[in-house]
């Protein structure tokens, strides 16, 4: 047993007790017991190795006494740019990625230039295109890119027909339509009376009539080898339009829907111009009594070419369009193409439509 004194038995009681030489249950003055069995959980739940502030304490003095090395040119160079770089360091490092991007697909686009479809530089040619149009501000820059890349399908569609790919010319042809398409509808939103806008008109017009002239002399040719015949068919009708100007009757049978009534006439006025466009002078014209919800109307004997139609629902058979206050109609009406308008009426350009024979059916729902 071991009498119980001072710190110095305190100790030897820790120490005995820790070594496993006696538990602790054999401490007989609860005190001693009580300091020995804390002392033991503090032992066991302290931290190891040195806290923060110590860790701290040691950085400082290793590094205190080390000598710091003299700054190269290098190290002072690198400062200055880090330097230069901070009022917008984010903006300096995009403007970097964009630069070298936009160099990136430059480059493979002029290198992809004259690739075909399933070449390995094709999808970067055609990321070129994008690109393009997406840097196009203004309608008439889109609608030069859409020529543009509307040049490039046909050339592709002369490749693979001439290389016997009818199926990949009969794409590529369809996608130089779309292209096309989207061109004109580019220049539908130009201001037609603005002297830039109409050189612009006619420049791509000069170039779109050309296009069309290579390909109706490429099909010829290709007309002349049985083997190329069914890709001769597949560029005569990229051509067509183009052969159509130069003569030909077709059949116009337009349907119009959406009469809110079955009474009052049906009203319809053919142009061929965007001189004539809505005005007093269509070159077709006719009235239909209103029996049901839609009505057709057959034209027949139209020469190939551009037209636009207008219809107006004359409930009340009074020969016009009649209007509120505001002067807005309140009777239904309608153009070719279901072109919708809400203030003033629709261009030429987006509601023409191209009759080629030898029938040519148009629907337009009238609201």
């Amino acid at each position: 047993m071991v009498r119980a004194g001072g710190p110095e038995t305190l100790d030897r009681l820790i120490e005995s007790v820790a070594r496993g030489e006696r538990g602790l249950a054999s401490i007989r003055d609860a005190k001693h017991r009580e300091a020995v069995r804390v002392a033991l959980r503090m032992h066991k739940y302290a931290p190891s190795g040195l806290d923060a502030l110590a860790r701290g304490r040691m950085r400082d003095r290793v590094l205190g006494a080390v000598r710091p090395r003299r700054p190269t040119i290098a190290d002072r160079a690198a400062i200055a740019f880090e330097v230069l770089a901070k009022p917008a360091p984010y903006a300096v490092r995009a403007i970097a990625v964009g630069a070298l991007c936009i160099a990136t697909v430059a480059g493979a686009t002029v290198a992809g230039a004259d690739t075909l479809p399933n070449d390995p530089l094709y999808s970067l040619k055609l990321a070129g295109e994008d690109l393009r149009l997406t840097l196009a501000v203004s309608a008439g820059d889109r609608a030069a890119v859409q020529l543009s890349i509307a040049e490039h399908r046909l050339a592709e569609a002369e490749a693979l027909a001439t290389s016997g790919r009818d199926e990949d010319a009969l794409v590529a042809s369809s996608t130089y339509s779309q292209q096309i398409a989207q061109a004109a509808a580019e220049l539908a939103e130009l201001e037609e009376l603005k002297p830039e806008v109409v050189a612009l008109v006619a420049q791509l017009d000069d170039r779109f009539n050309e296009q069309r002239s290579r390909v109706q002399l490429l099909a010829t040719k290709l007309a002349a080898d049985p083997s190329t015949q069914r890709a001769s068919e597949i560029m005569a009708v990229v051509a067509a339009p183009t052969l159509a100007q130069s003569g030909g009757q077709a059949t116009v049978i337009l349907k119009v829907t959406g009469l809110r009534s079955e009474k009052g006439q049906v009203k319809i006025a053919v142009f061929n111009s965007s001189e004539k466009w809505l005005g007093e002078q269509p070159v077709y014209s006719s009235t239909i009594n209103v029996d049901s919800q839609s009505v057709t109307w057959k034209l027949n004997d139209v020469p190939y070419g551009d037209y636009g139609i207008a219809v107006l629902h004359d409930e009340n058979k009074n020969g016009k369009m009649d209007k509120n206050l505001l002067g807005i109609p309140v009777e239904p009406y309608g153009f070719s193409n279901n072109v919708r308008v809400t203030f003033g009426p629709p261009k030429w350009e987006k509601s023409k439509f191209v009759v080629k024979g030898p029938t040519t059916e148009v629907s337009i729902e009238v609201k």
